[in-house]
Order: structure tokens, then sequence, then C-alpha cells
């Protein structure tokens, strides 16, 4: 055991020192199901002077390790059953992360940041379902499940709570975690217990995971020549997805577009600016201010594509990267905004790999629209409010009970006209 707590104590320590030194030296740009960038962007400068900067960590580091050490101590020479380093190391650095007070923050063992660099590459085996979390509840709700995937086919459906993955409840825990226990190895079962909505009782489902290749834009023509693009999230693989899909509705000869965001939870800061690029001429889309004041710009590469009117659709479900991209097209008079008002995610997280193949997800900045507006917890406000009814959800409803897609393409309509 003396081995074990000595190896442990190591462990304890490096772990920490490189998770400081990570934040303090990477401090830069931009999660999933929010708003982010991969150890990207330009490196903001600290305000604090270097001399400063190290005395405040050293200070920490002295009283990180005489804690730990006390507490390991008292462990060793007490704790009746054997324990797990890993696992206890894993434990400390969430808890460290999760003391911030920051719902958005947080650190991912090897398997969740393994599992959360798969979402954004748009392949991984698993059901099908996007979720997301009620911040004030801890509830994790499934907000859209792909038709042809094992989710939907064993009966999760839009707005049911997920309440536990095998035997673990799961309200409450990180989303990401989440996820990586609902995914594993292709042909293997999750039990997954669910409260559909309107229901008092528990449905029990046992679902096979499958290899999931994420179709983060669909599309279709019309009536009246109208271009209809979904987009459910902005991952790595979107661009191209986004601009196949659009070569496809120039051929067939739109002359309107609507791109719906509803439910979209976010995404990649840099991939919600390539899809911007398309429409907006050369200027600033948005800006991040950190901590210290200091901004940074991100603009588009290159005058608009695509010129003819255009709708966005949002509803209480967008956040983040799709609201980012509404903010702009709003601000520029680009487009219509249509449905209701949307999240109100206004910060930026910046992924931080470590060496042992985990991770920390750290909120670093609040973003602004063109016009200097931050929407955190306030949202963004259509310029027509259209309200589907109660039970109905973009994802499954029909086109003739949409009444905010009718309303968007009404709009577009009179537009072409005019």
């Amino acid at each position: 055991m003396e081995n074990n707590n000595k190896s442990f104590k190591k462990g304890i320590i490096l772990g920490i020192s490189v998770t400081l030194l990570v934040v303090l030296v990477l401090f830069s740009a931009g999660t999933w199901g929010g708003l982010f960038t991969i150890n990207g962007g330009s490196l903001m400068k600290n305000n604090v002077s270097s001399e400063e900067s190290k005395e405040n960590e050293d200070d920490f580091e002295k009283k990180v390790q005489s804690k730990v050490h006390s507490v390991m101590r008292i462990i060793d020479a007490y704790y009746l059953e054997e324990y797990d380093e890993d696992e206890m190391l894993d434990g400390l650095l969430k808890g460290m992360l999760a003391a911030v007070g920051d719902p958005y923050t947080g650190y991912y063992d090897k398997e969740s940041y393994s599992s959360l660099m798969e979402s954004s590459q748009g392949v991984y085996y698993g059901i099908g379902v996007v979720v997301s979390q009620n911040i004030e509840t801890g509830e994790v709700y499934v907000v859209n499940p792909y038709e042809d995937c094992p989710g939907f086919e064993a009966g999760i459906r839009p707005g049911d709570i997920i309440y536990s993955v095998g035997d673990v409840e799961v309200t409450g825990m990180d989303l990401n975690e989440v996820v990586a226990l609902i995914r594993g190895a292709e042909g293997t079962t999750v039990d997954i217990s669910v409260i559909h909505e309107g229901a008092d009782v528990l449905s029990d489902l046992v679902v096979e995971r499958r290899q999931i290749e994420t179709h983060t834009v669909e599309y279709e023509v019309m009536e009246n020549n109208i271009g209809y693009i979904q987009i459910s999230e902005f991952d790595t693989i979107t661009t191209e997805q986004f601009k196949n899909a659009m070569k496809e509705l120039e051929s067939c000869g739109i002359k309107g577009l609507i791109v719906d965001l509803r439910d979209n939870p976010g995404g990649s800061l840099d991939t919600v600016v390539d899809v911007l690029d398309e429409f907006l001429p050369k200027g600033i889309y948005t800006y991040l201010v950190d901590k210290n004041g200091n901004r940074q710009n991100y603009k588009g590469a290159h005058a608009a594509t695509y010129d003819y009117p255009m709708v966005v659709l949002v509803n209480e479900n967008s956040a983040s990267a799709s609201e980012l991209f509404t903010g702009a097209v709003h601000d520029y008079e680009r487009a219509t905004v249509v449905g209701t008002t949307t999240f109100g995610k206004g910060i930026v997280q910046q992924i931080f790999p470590l060496r042992d193949g985990s991770g920390v997800k750290v909120t670093m900045a609040k973003y602004y629209t063109p016009n200097g507006v931050c929407i955190h917890k306030t949202g963004i406000e259509p310029d027509v409010v259209v309200e589907l009814d109660e039970g109905e959800y973009p994802s499954t409803v029909e086109y003739e009970d949409d009444e905010q897609l009718q309303k968007a393409v009404e709009i577009l309509t009179e537009q072409m006209n005019q």
C-alpha cells in the first residue's frame, strides 16, 4: 500500500501541475452542445505578470499538495477497502473543475474525452440520439433521435427525459459523461430508462449500439423554388456537408433559402464562421472578450457566395453556435429570423487535451454579435415570433402542422416576389 500511496501522490501532483500549466499557458479561444474551439485560435495575452502568476501558482500548488498529502495519510491509515488510484485522481480533478461553479467547465477522463472528440468528427458507435441538459434541474433530455438509428427504433422520442443509463442515474451528471456511458463497442447493448413526455413512469429500453455517421445537414427543394437546409449541429464535418448541400440546391435553381437551426445545440466556432462566410460580406461575424478585456475578432474570408433572400428558423433549443449564426445574419440584415427566443448561451469554451488522453474544458470568453450584443442568458428574439403547439417538435411534426416553417415559407415567398 505504501508504494501505491507514493505513486498516487506523485500522480496527483503531476496531474494538477499539468492541468494548471495548460490553463495558464494555452489560454486561448472557444462545447459540444455549445460553442467551442479545440486547442485553437490566437492566444490571448494574460494581463497578470509572469512573476505574479508564478507566485499564485506556487501558493495554490502548495496548498493542494499539503491537503492531498494529509487526506492520503488518513485513507492509508484507516480506509478499510482497496481503492483505485486512477479513479481517485479523476474524481479529484472532476471535483476541482466542478468547484469553479460553471456548468460548462469540466474535466473529462479518457473515455469521456474520446467521446467528446468523436462527436465533433461525426462518426462514432452509439445509438444516434442528440441530447441536451436543463442547466437548472440537471435533467438530460432528448432533442432529436435520428429516425434511421437504433435509439429511435427502440422507442426514444423528442422530449424524453433520460433517467438512467445502465445502473447509473444521470440527472446532474456532466452531459459528456452521460454520452460516454451511452456509447460503446459496436454490437453491444445499453440499458436506458426514459420518461416519455406526459408519462409518470419509467420505460426501460434495451438499445443496440451501431456505427453512427452523423448527418448534420439535411436539405430539400420546397414549393416556389425555395431551398430548405437544416443544420442539426456545427461539427467539424458540417462545413463540407453544408457546401455539398448548397451545390445540390443551386443546381435545382432555388430562388430563396430557409436555414433551420431549431434544436441546434451549437458546436465548433470555426465551423459556424465558415458557414457564415457563404452568406455575409467581408467583415466581423463575431468577437470574443476574455476576463482581461482582450478582444479577438472572427472575420469572413471572402465575399458572400449566395445572396438570395433568406429566413432563419430558431427555437428555445437553438443555442451557442446556432445563436452566433443567427445574431450575425440578423445584424447584417441578411435574413429574417422566425420562431421563438433562443436559449441564451453567449459564452465560449476551450478544450485542452492532457498528455494522458484526458482533457479539460474551460469557459474563457463571452462572444458578441457584430453589433456588440452579448446574448448570454437572454437569447435572441426573432423578428417574427411563431410557436409550435405544446408537445410538437420540429423533428417529428408534419409540414401541415409546422406553423413556424409555414410562416418562413410565406415570408420568403413575399421577399422573392418583391
